[in-house]
């Protein structure tokens, strides 16, 4: 078949399972090379890379300077917006460098399809991009409303901010801790990015609940 890959097409009729015969249009002989196709996530992990240390590096700048604001909406929470922001730029900077791990491994593989780099045998870089993708997405679900509801309920906008911009870079060094000894990795990045998010949700328990 057209868009089957070369690992497919080697077998039998009686040979080729459906998990074998993935289809992968974007990867086929007629579509561009991934050695050529990387560039683009590539490009768009540099560009919000770019982005999220120049946002980062400004809202802590205006953090260290204790600028409050005025008494406006936009003022007021302009720290936490701030991280909001970063968050989203530090998001989909690991999202793209997840696309670009597996798009440079096959450029680089000659005996193996897109998708059994991408989804069967993955190797260390693409496993670890990845994961640092995906567990950005999982505390970013606990995260933002924790970090919104404590800056409003709990009357912190200041505050939210200097938590929320020490989580930010603490998520920003999953990627390096990750290939590190588990103790290392736990006790550099996962352990105090759990203890600022266990921070607001005891405040704003003990803001409500008492």
């Amino acid at each position: 078949p057209f868009f089957v890959s070369p690992s497919c097409r080697a077998k039998s009729k009686a040979q080729i399972s459906r998990n074998d015969c993935q289809l992968y249009m974007l990867y086929s002989d007629t579509m561009p090379s991934t050695s050529l196709m990387q560039y683009l996530p590539l490009s768009a992990c540099l560009g919000n890379g770019a982005f999220f240390i120049a946002a980062h590096t400004r809202t802590m700048y205006l953090l260290a300077k204790h600028s409050d604001g005025g008494s406006d909406v936009v003022s007021k929470f302009r720290h936490p917006t701030n991280v909001t922001v970063c968050l989203g730029a530090l998001n989909f900077t690991f999202l793209m460098l997840s696309s670009w791990s597996a798009l440079h491994v096959h450029s680089k593989s000659k005996d193996k399809s897109f998708n059994e780099i991408k989804y069967r045998n993955k190797p260390a870089l693409v496993i670890r991009c990845e994961r640092t993708a995906g567990n950005l997405i999982e505390q970013s679900t606990v995260f933002l409303p924790v970090f919104w509801c404590f800056a409003v309920v709990c009357d912190a906008p200041y505050e939210a901010g200097v938590v929320g911009s020490v989580w930010l870079s603490l998520r920003s060094i999953y990627l390096m801790t990750f290939a590190r000894p588990m103790l290392v990795h736990l006790s550099c990045c996962t352990v105090p990015s759990y203890g600022c998010i266990l921070y607001m949700l005891t405040r704003l328990a003990t803001t409500t609940l008492l």
